[in-house]
């Protein structure tokens, strides 16, 4: 459960006024899943505290309508949603959204949908009504999915055949394409084409390529249809500014939560969570999209790291609260690992289960050793040169050094 509150303030709609818009806006959020019955439940409402209050597609829709100032001015809005899954059956999802305007009818949406995997390929089929006070008939519409994964057929498995199907009132569309990725699904692509029947008939198309990295994306889209072509190139990203510096990020989530990954200083690491998501040369990155209010596991991926690096800590979690930024840290070390034997001045093995750690100008690492049987421990991230400290007791005498 979580509840916030908001706060807008705008320019005022009236022409020739310097005028101010303000109000308030309160939000609950419930949603709980239920593993032994394979369902989840979600809620949430808004409640508008004053008619001022605008969300900025509420400001863009009202200052361009020439009702103003009574159009779609919400008094509240209600989403709900319940998924159902029902073993090899599929799932099923119905999910409702109700909206009450000031001085306009009420808006509502309804959908149904179902999916069924069958041998490795997607099918789904969902059915829509719309009624909204922007216009003057409902809508209602079905919609038909099915992709076809690569794999089903061939050793290729990061492509899918899909083919979309929408109908509504006297209108129909059918899509036809293929989308995959590649380079670690940082790099994803999409070619659809597609036939819409209607009072007149025409072709479209689309073609998607987009990069993504720990530091942001780019991606560029041409499409084609009856009007004409276009070409749209665009960059998204964010910034975080923490203690250690700056973190060049993906797109932050405002209305989810994120974590800023800290591996030490050790850089070029990935996280499991996500795509693309590598540790800076600073060792640090950023998860967006996280759930608030829950636990959140976070994983390092240990195969995919240097001959010199190693990660003592791989797995942490996280309940941060909603748009929150909170900090993940992970035990990783870099440098070389070696398999030392330890004797005491007196020539007998450092005992067993002594701990062993650096000393001097890399103490602050987090590089420790549990002694072996013979005196032998296994120590990874040592620099070059430097100093090990085997201790066995806390008399102060049950220790000795050993530089190397």
């Amino acid at each position: 459960i979580s509840l916030d509150f908001s706060h807008s303030k705008s320019d005022s709609f009236v022409r020739n006024s310097s005028g101010k818009e303000q109000g308030q806006l309160t939000r609950l959020t419930y949603a709980r899943g239920f593993e032994s019955t394979g369902t989840y439940l979600s809620f949430t409402g808004y409640w508008y505290g004053s008619s001022g209050y605008y969300s900025f597609n509420d400001y863009q829709q009202n200052k361009n309508s020439d009702d103003y100032p009574y159009s779609y001015r919400s008094r509240y809005k209600v989403s709900s949603q319940l998924q159902q899954d029902i073993g090899d059956a599929g799932q099923i999802t119905l999910a409702a959204d109700l909206n009450d305007y000031i001085n306009e009818e009420n808006g509502q949406q309804y959908r149904l949908a179902y999916s069924l995997p069958i041998m490795g390929i997607s099918t789904s089929l969902s059915l829509t009504y719309n009624k909204q006070p922007q216009y003057n008939d409902s809508d209602k519409a079905i919609f038909a999915s099915v992709s076809v994964p690569f794999s089903v057929f061939s050793n290729y498995n990061t492509a899918s055949l899909t083919t979309n199907v929408y109908k509504a009132k006297n209108t129909s569309d059918i899509q036809t394409g293929v989308s995959g990725s590649l380079l670690d699904q940082k790099l994803y692509y999409s070619v659809m084409e597609g036939l819409h029947s209607g009072d007149e008939n025409s072709n479209s198309g689309n073609a998607t390529i987009r990069y993504k990295t720990a530091k942001g994306e780019i991606q560029s889209t041409w499409s084609h249809q009856k009007q004409g072509r276009q070409l749209q190139l665009s960059a998204n990203g964010g910034v975080v500014l923490h203690s250690d510096g700056l973190v060049l990020t993906q797109t932050l989530s405002l209305d989810g939560a994120n974590a800023l990954i800290d591996t030490n200083g050790v850089g070029n690491i990935k996280v499991k969570r996500g795509i693309g998501l590598y540790t800076d040369q600073n060792g640090y990155t950023v998860v967006p999209n996280l759930s608030p209010y829950q636990k959140n596991s976070i994983a390092l991926d240990v195969n995919k790291v240097s001959a010199t690096t190693e990660i003592i800590k791989s797995d942490a979690y996280v309940t941060p609260s909603r748009g929150a930024l909170v900090r993940a840290k992970f035990n990783v070390v870099s440098g070389h690992k070696a398999l030392i034997n330890l004797v005491r001045p007196n020539g007998e093995s450092v005992p067993f289960g002594s701990l062993t750690s650096l000393t001097g100008d890399h103490s602050n690492q987090s590089v420790t050793g549990i002694v072996s049987d013979n005196g032998q421990v296994w120590m990874s991230g040592l620099p070059d040169r430097g100093e090990l400290m085997a201790q066995w007791g806390d008399d102060g005498k049950s220790n000795c050094n050993a530089p190397f």
